[in-house]
């Protein structure tokens, strides 16, 4: 339901209470897709091996996890030994008698639990809550699978519930609409030209049922969101949780609406590739249909 604005003074919000929310939205869309999201609303590679259904052997599967996981421990400062002993101190790990790799597993759940300290994994986080209260009767909003966000340069997948492919989202936090956001929307064009964003672990569906399995020419447009909005708006999600929506999520979403709009035109005047015209075009129909849920806040 739709409230004043009043939520929590104090815009500084605790990791574990955004990803406590996230967990709740990530849940409420499993119920429909099936487990193949993970408690950060992140898509779980191992759901795409062929035994569950998806199009990739084991093998393949494995290695992109130990790819990411190699990457994850450069990018956490854990392949360091002093940090990995701060880490080992501090959480109590045992590592007598253990392999490496669960050793390293360990070290990783410690880190992702931190995540949401840092702009970046926190406003994919307030943005995937954002726009699944806004727009989730229809809609489903995926964090896509790490390799996704790292190789592809895709934060989120949109899909709509009649089974469309809709869009990929990419964020930025930055100051206003600085360097970072102008360098995002030059890649937004960028991948227009090129026939849209790739993802390796997407997902679709067909009769009613989800498909897992890549997908390509998907239109892809930047969520930009200043350091201070972020942290406002981190309170926010907080304070309204995974149902309630506030007059400030909502006129975040006017902005990354009106934003989407003006990207589609900017696309539209170039040169673009025909292969992501008729997806699109589709988007610019789910637009209509996501300003009209928004509009449905006006009225409670």
């Amino acid at each position: 339901m739709y409230k004043e604005a009043g939520y929590k003074d104090k815009i500084e919000t605790e990791p574990g209470e955004l990803a406590s929310v996230l967990h709740i939205v990530a849940e409420k869309q499993n119920k429909d897709l099936g487990a193949i999201l993970n408690t950060e609303g992140r898509i779980k590679m191992d759901q795409f091996i062929v035994n569950e259904g998806g199009p990739y052997k084991k093998e393949d599967v494995k290695s992109d996890k130990k790819f990411m996981a190699e990457k994850e421990l450069e990018w956490s400062g854990l392949d360091n030994e002093k940090m990995r002993q701060y880490y080992i101190d501090k959480y109590n790990i045992k590592i007598e008698g253990r392999d490496i790799k669960e050793v390293n597993n360990d070290l990783l759940s410690h880190w992702h639990e931190n995540q949401f300290e840092h702009d970046g994994p926190r406003a994919e986080a307030v943005l995937t809550i954002l726009l699944q209260k806004v727009i989730g009767e229809q809609f489903y909003i995926l964090r896509t699978a790490e390799i996704d966000d790292y190789k592809n340069g895709v934060d989120h997948l949109i899909l709509d519930k009649e089974g469309n492919v809709v869009c990929t989202f990419d964020e930025v936090t930055d100051e206003a609409i600085g360097a970072r956001t102008t360098q995002k929307h030059i890649k937004v064009l960028d991948k227009a030209k090129q026939g849209g964003a790739t993802i390796k672990y997407g997902a679709s569906f067909k009769d009613g049922k989800l498909i897992k399995q890549p997908i390509e020419h998907v239109p892809m447009f930047a969520l930009s969101i200043s350091k201070t909005e972020l942290a406002e708006l981190s309170a926010e999600v907080v304070a309204y949780g995974a149902s309630g929506v506030g007059a400030g999520e909502l006129a975040m979403f006017d902005k990354l609406y009106n934003s989407l709009q003006e990207q589609v035109t900017e696309v539209e005047r170039i040169d673009f590739s025909s292969s992501i015209k008729e997806r699109l075009d589709s988007f610019k129909d789910s637009l209509v249909r996501m300003r009209d849920l928004r509009n449905k806040f006006n009225k409670q």
